[in-house]
């Protein structure tokens, strides 16, 4: 999880630190916000207003063992725990945990979490769980 002095590597190379605003232990995910010291202008993702069907495509981007911005490809293949979690066959390997779970309008639905290599099982939290309208 989290560690003071935390950073965050952008697509050009570009380190930032970051900064702890709120956590949520029980899903395992952090919000934080970006020290900027030079107000750097960031590209965004949109963040999808509702969860796909059971079946449809979903996309992953990670970095499974330092292999930057792999992507990953599966369907919804179902939610558990009052849709929490959002349950997938895109594949999330060791190091892809904590990056996004897209829809296929490149919106984000979730974010990897967890999973079982054997079967196909895999896990993201439902980004719609997480408050982050408040931290606009």
């Amino acid at each position: 999880m989290y560690k003071k002095n935390s950073r965050i590597v952008t697509n050009d190379g570009s380190e930032y630190e970051i900064e702890e605003i709120s956590k949520n232990e029980d899903l395992d995910y952090i919000i934080f916000k970006v020290k900027n010291a030079y107000n750097r202008k960031f590209d965004y993702v949109k963040i999808a207003g509702k969860l796909p069907e059971i079946g449809e495509s979903v996309f992953a981007i990670g970095n499974p063992e330092g292999l930057e911005q792999t992507l990953s490809t599966g369907i919804v293949s179902g939610y558990r725990e009052e849709k929490d979690y959002i349950q997938t066959d895109t594949p999330i390997t060791h190091g892809s945990s904590g990056g996004p779970l897209f829809n296929s309008k490149g919106e984000v639905i979730g974010i990897t979490s967890m999973g079982a290599q054997e079967g196909s099982l895999f896990f993201a939290i439902n980004i719609l769980k997480i408050p982050t309208s408040k931290y606009k």
